[in-house]
């Protein structure tokens, strides 16, 4: 007889703004788990609200949480695994003792905490923003893939990798005035690099960047599509491509679920034909059968030369 792997599944949502304290992470569970571990208590440090977190390459962070396993084990493994552009990758240089972090061995029923310090280095941590997979599981059971103990998604534990550097920044955004926002609710908007920031980016002709955006559809959709124009004499017209339509389904995971949080990066260019003045950049997700359903929103950017 075969024993499906049960596992806990939840999404933790923290913030930007680093903090000398840890800070309660929300959570939600995923779709279709079935837990053999109660998971409780998030906390991630630095962090000070419960959207995301900003983390710098080079700083250290940690994150802990209380668990209770509905079975024994004498040892624990853990792994962690980032979700770039809809693609799964070993989060690199971790620890993967997961006996390091807590108390080995673990019982039935019985609650413990789990603490993990990360050290985010330059030359193994990809600059950008991702969700991040975290599993902690029976060592022993490992190869058949029994008694996975913890498996959650972390909006928080490396959601915003920046190189300080980079000049990475948060941009003020404008809701579109031809949607309504109750449909999506956008967290955050990011471009990397953007020396000016928060009012308008300083952007170059020619040179890439990337636009990182939190939210939360407020519907459920198969099908999306995603697309950004500028608007380069101001008049409203947003007639100059920066984006041509396209499927965002190759930057994260679908379809989306309704109330369910999603981030993905974007990467662009502004070329020859964006003139050298300050203007709006619109930016639009939508449901491909539904366009009344959609994310809109504009931020302000300055061409250069």
């Amino acid at each position: 007889m075969v024993t499906m792997s049960r596992t806990v599944c939840f999404f933790v949502f923290v913030c930007v703004i680093a903090a000398s304290l840890a800070n309660p992470a929300s959570q939600l569970p995923c779709l279709g788990e079935v837990t053999q571990c109660e998971v409780s208590n998030v906390q991630i440090t630095p962090c000070s609200k419960k959207d995301r977190c900003l983390f710098k390459i080079g700083k250290n962070a940690s994150i802990s949480f209380d668990f209770t396993p509905a079975f024994d084990a004498t040892e624990l493994e853990t792994e962690v695994s980032t979700l770039v552009s809809g693609v799964n990758q070993n989060f690199p240089g971790l620890e993967k003792d997961g006996c390091k972090s807590t108390t080995c061995p673990v019982s039935a029923g019985n609650k413990q905490t789990f603490s993990y310090n990360l050290q985010l280095k330059k030359t193994e941590v990809v600059k950008g923003s991702y969700d991040i997979k975290w599993e902690l599981w029976n060592k022993a059971q490992r190869e058949q893939n029994l008694q996975r103990a913890v498996e959650m998604w972390a909006r928080a534990v490396c959601v915003l990798i920046c190189v300080t550097a980079a000049a990475c920044e948060a941009v003020t955004k404008k809701f579109c005035d031809d949607v309504n926002p109750v449909v999506c609710t956008v967290h955050s908007v990011d471009v990397d690099p953007c020396p000016k920031g928060i009012n308008f980016c300083s952007l170059y002709r020619n040179k890439p960047y990337t636009l990182s955006v939190d939210f939360t559809p407020r519907f459920a959709a198969q099908n999306l599509r995603l697309a950004m124009y500028g608007d380069d004499n101001n008049d409203g017209s947003f007639d100059k491509a920066v984006k041509t339509v396209a499927d965002p389904c190759d930057l994260m995971t679908c379809p989306v679920d309704k109330d369910i949080p999603r981030f993905f990066n974007l990467h662009f260019t502004l070329d020859k034909t964006h003139g050298t003045a300050k203007f709006p950049v619109k930016f639009k997700l939508w449901n491909a059968d539904n366009e009344s359903q959609a994310c809109c929103f504009t931020f302000n950017v300055k061409v250069k030369k």
